[in-house]
């Protein structure tokens, strides 16, 4: 996408994050606003925060993702898991990636800013699989996990299906279903 320096820029109140190239910090309402270009300045890392923020985090999950960036636009893959993410004072250690057709960021406003976004999130490793389909990876950045909460538990999932004999409940039809884990 042409210029995306321009519309996020035009953010309103959009300012460039210090010592970070092609970053920008905003905050609307109840949400802080984080997002950085790739290096070929063709698409869009951004991070939503609400409620608590921190904008250490905020900028290590942006320097993170950038570093790996080209994997993160690359994957056919509807969610990415990068693991090996730290900041000191948090006990992430993964930053998800979430491409267009998970999220809906922009996609009123500007579709052709949505197409070039990936959201950003930052995790734990034993939430994700690496293998998420599309369906499952809208449910865990939509309903599971809480992505723009930097409070949260880890919140691991199993996929699962069940045919209980003795009780004859079953769950339906032969795909597996996410189930909430009690743990990491």
């Amino acid at each position: 996408m042409k210029d995306l320096t321009t519309k996020v820029s035009a953010q309103p109140g959009a300012a460039p994050i210090d010592g970070l190239p092609d970053a920008w910090h905003w905050s609307r309402l109840i949400f802080n606003f984080d997002a950085i270009l790739t290096p070929d300045h063709e698409h869009l890392l951004e991070m939503r925060v609400m409620g608590r923020y921190d904008a250490t985090v905020a900028r290590a999950v942006l320097q993170f993702a950038r570093e790996h960036s080209t994997r993160i636009v690359s994957s056919d893959q509807p969610l990415v898991a990068l693991a090996g993410f730290s900041c000191p004072g948090w006990q992430f250690d993964t930053v998800a990636a979430v491409s267009p057709d998970v999220h809906d960021n922009h996609a009123q406003d500007d579709p052709a800013l949505h197409k070039a976004t990936y959201t950003l999130f930052p995790g734990y490793r034993c939430e994700f699989s690496g293998t998420e389909t599309k369906d499952e990876a809208v449910h865990l950045f939509r309903y599971a996990l809480q992505p723009t909460k930097l409070d949260r538990e880890p919140a691991p999932f199993l996929r699962m299906r069940y045919d209980n004999q003795r009780t004859k409940s079953h769950s339906i039809g032969p795909d597996r279903g996410l189930a909430p884990c009690p743990s990491c």
